[in-house]
């Protein structure tokens, strides 16, 4: 009863009732997870706008105040006055610094600039702005300071400021708040800078500053004003939602402007604050990706884990100062729906089992004995009796009965059939000329036609039909068996070729039973495919004599030139330079001799591995004078480091030529050829060719590999077929696209003896 029909029974109903109960539980949960994310994001997004709308108002109040005072500062830099009507108040004290005692405001002149009559005039006029800056800092309660900054180097502050806290030749206009707005980008508008230490002692603040023209058009200076950090972010610091819940500012390069997690720092006077939001998490990569998703976005959430929980952060971007203000908090102390589902799923569960076992009950006493009756008949139908079982009922097992009865009525007609079907198949296999055999895993054959084996048993098919103790090289038996995969290959012994093919017999496990081979003598074939290589290479070789002809040419000249001039009795340096170019030009035309030869032998050797570099500029040599007569510029990009393609380089030869001339052919207008190699992420090689010469029409893609196809008017039709031919015997692959200003042909090659096929067979 363990394999009983019951049983199984029961558990098909349990897990047909549990799959709708899973589905409408993981619903269930997700529809209240998205309500309660959405109703967190609602919120903090509402929250973070209204923090938000709070500090562009406050910080635009102090940008308007600040423009205003540039406007006044620009005003009263135009007002006539008399440098020798200075107050004798202004003098240099111990460190020649230029300051006004018992004033309203302080005044500061670095001791290495001299009290010009212009400077006075700017000390005189500036007074008149004292009363709007005691009105800036008297309405607004965050401001430490306001000043002006003069170009020649004077300022003014209110409200007093001590000198001695700046250096005697502490020159204002280097400090942030000149630079920053003085910048061209900058000119007539507000900026900030970033969090420094107080001068003054009002801990860390930010400077708005903007500034301002004389009437020849040249900078007067800048008008400033100092907001104290810890007030003008007080309602962010604050805030808290739930138990863990925050608010924090940075910068826009991650610089710490608020966080309740930062240690308080006390700076140096004029220090910049200069901590990271992703170093106070101690450089955590979850805390980098966030601060990238917050610099990437003007606002939005983004959920993580940190700290081993579930958390969240809405932000939003201040573009006023270019801030990002956030709000992070802790979605587990949110999450309620959870808690409610448990005892509902616990519910549900428990009346669905006691369902399925009331069920179990009623089938053990409807189904069970009919079952167990039958069982019993067609076990005897196993064993070979074929005798029809007896039918005692109508319902569904009487109605299996007769089938079985059925069954074993076709059996007995498939039995015959059979044996007639395997006596045919011998037939054909030992009809076929080829050889075809049945191996084993170890190369043993166990079967091969027409009677090729001579009598003393079954032995390895290396030994039978090449006569060697090993497997042949490139036998994709080895690799069938290893990979449970068809394969083929061409396998060369003695003086023949063949092409070999093995296919792989599974048993019902997946698990190699034998592999059936197939061989086929291409000798004939492979001689005739490399006398058309060799053909066609040497007739793209006649069209290129012309321009190798051009190419000796200039060297031929040079040196007939430098004859010349040794004839005329050159000595000395002159006769050294000249035999130097002479030698130059010889190796010159050498070099174009021994490519021209290189390049029409045959070389059907190994494959091994070629500086693709070298190959293209070779064959480029031999294109180069009818690229200057169609006037077709050449761009090769192969970049500094080597690029090694593994092959025959006859073969990859042939295959890169065929493909320029076939290029320089299409832009008989002229145009450019692109050429460039580069390794893949698998480790083999991609050779572009793109022209931008005559497109390729559409219905003839698909059938430009094909033999004998052709467009020209004296073409043969057989240079793309050899082409992709050779490209393919390579373990390659090639495609070629239209593209919008001329055709791309994409070649994919092996980086290395080791790599495998590359992606197959790819042709448009």
């Amino acid at each position: 009863m363990r394999n009983s029909f019951v049983k199984k029974t029961i558990v098909t109903v349990l897990i047909i009732s549990l799959i709708p109960f899973a589905i409408f539980t993981a619903i269930l949960i997700n529809m209240v997870q998205s309500f309660e994310e959405e109703r967190l994001e609602d919120s903090l997004n509402m929250i973070i706008s209204e923090k938000m709308q709070t500090m562009k108002k406050d910080l635009q109040k102090v940008e308007s105040e600040v423009n205003n005072l540039a406007q006044w500062a620009q005003e009263t830099a135009h007002y006539p006055v008399d440098s020798a009507q200075l107050s004798a108040d202004y003098q240099r004290n111990r460190q020649n610094v230029l300051e006004a005692s018992g004033k309203e405001t302080s005044t500061y002149l670095p001791s290495h600039i001299p009290l010009t009559e212009e400077i006075a005039t700017e000390i005189i006029q500036t007074e008149a702005m004292v009363p709007a800056m005691a009105s800036m800092v008297r309405q607004n309660g965050e401001l430490a300071y306001v000043y002006t900054v003069t170009a020649r180097g004077f300022m003014r502050v209110y409200p007093y400021l001590d000198n001695q806290i700046f250096a005697p030749d502490h020159d204002q206009r280097t400090d942030p708040f000149y630079t920053i707005a003085n910048q061209p980008h900058n000119l007539n508008s507000a900026n900030w800078t970033k969090p420094y230490y107080d001068y003054g002692g009002n801990g860390w603040i930010i400077t708005c500053s903007q500034s301002y023209y004389r009437q020849d058009g040249t900078s007067g200076g800048v008008v400033c004003a100092d907001v104290i950090l810890d007030k003008l972010v007080q309602s962010i610091v604050d805030f808290r939602i739930g138990d863990s819940g925050f608010a924090f500012i940075i910068d826009e390069n991650g610089g710490v402007v608020y966080h309740p997690y930062m240690e308080a720092i006390k700076g140096n006077m004029g220090d910049t604050f200069q901590i990271n939001y992703a170093e106070n998490y101690q450089e955590s990569p979850v805390r980098k990706q966030l601060l990238k998703a917050m610099q990437a976005d003007k606002s939005g959430l983004v959920s993580f884990n940190a700290e081993g929980r579930k958390k969240a952060v809405v932000f939003e971007r201040l573009d006023t100062i270019d801030w990002i203000v956030g709000i992070e908090i802790d979605k587990e102390e949110y999450s309620v729906g959870r808690e409610y589902l448990t005892v509902g799923v616990w519910a549900v569960l428990f009346i669905l089992l006691i369902l399925v076992s009331i069920l179990g009950s009623l089938l053990s006493r409807r189904i069970i004995a009919p079952i167990l009756k039958l069982t019993e008949n067609v076990k005897k139908m196993d064993q070979g009796n074929l005798v029809p079982l007896p039918v005692d009922t109508s319902d569904e097992v009487g109605m299996l009965a007769s089938a079985f009865n059925s069954m074993g009525q076709k059996l007995g007609q498939y039995t015959g059939e059979l044996i007639y079907s395997k006596n045919q198949l011998e037939s054909v296999f030992n009809s076929i000329d080829d050889t075809m055999m049945i191996l084993d895993g170890d190369y043993g054959i166990k079967k091969i036609n027409k009677g090729r084996l001579e009598e003393g048993g079954l032995a390895c098919c290396y030994q039978i039909l090449r006569g060697q103790e090993e497997p042949c090289r490139n036998c994709p038996v080895g690799d069938t068996a290893r990979l449970l995969n068809k394969h083929k290959s061409e396998v060369a012994c003695g003086g023949d070729i063949f092409e070999v093919a093995s296919y792989p017999v599974l048993d019902e496990e997946g698990k190699l039973k034998e592999i059936v081979v197939f061989e086929k003598s291409v000798t004939g074939e492979k001689l005739m495919e490399k006398e058309l290589f060799q053909s066609e290479k040497m007739a793209v070789i006649g069209q290129m004599v012309a321009g190798v002809t051009h190419e000796l040419k200039t060297p031929l000249a040079v040196i007939k030139g430098a004859s010349f001039l040794l004839k005329g009795g050159a000595d000395g340096k002159e006769w050294e330079e000249i035999m130097g170019e002479m030698d130059a030009n010889l190796a010159r035309a050498e070099k174009i001799v021994y490519n021209m030869l290189d390049f029409s032998k045959s070389s059907w050797g190994e494959s091994r591995l070629h500086d693709s570099r070298k190959l293209l500029d070779q064959l480029y040599m031999l294109v180069r004078q009818e690229c200057v007569r169609k006037g077709i510029s050449v761009q090769l990009n192969t970049g500094e480091e080597p690029v090694n393609v593994f092959g025959n380089s006859d073969s990859l030869k042939n295959i890169f030529l065929n493909i320029m001339t076939n290029a320089l052919e299409a832009m008989e207008e002229g145009g450019k050829l692109t050429i460039q190699a580069n390794y893949t992420q698998e480790g083999n090689v991609c050779v572009y060719f793109r022209n931008t010469g005559t497109q390729i029409l559409e219905e003839n893609l698909g059938k430009i590999f094909e033999p004998f196809f052709t467009t020209k008017e004296k073409g043969t039709g057989l240079g793309l077929w050899l082409v992709y031919k050779e490209v393919i015997r390579s373990r390659g692959s090639i495609k070629v696209t239209n593209q919008p200003d001329g055709v791309e042909v994409r070649i994919l090659l092996p980086g290395g003896p080791e790599e495998n096929n590359v992606e197959g067979d790819v042709r448009v």
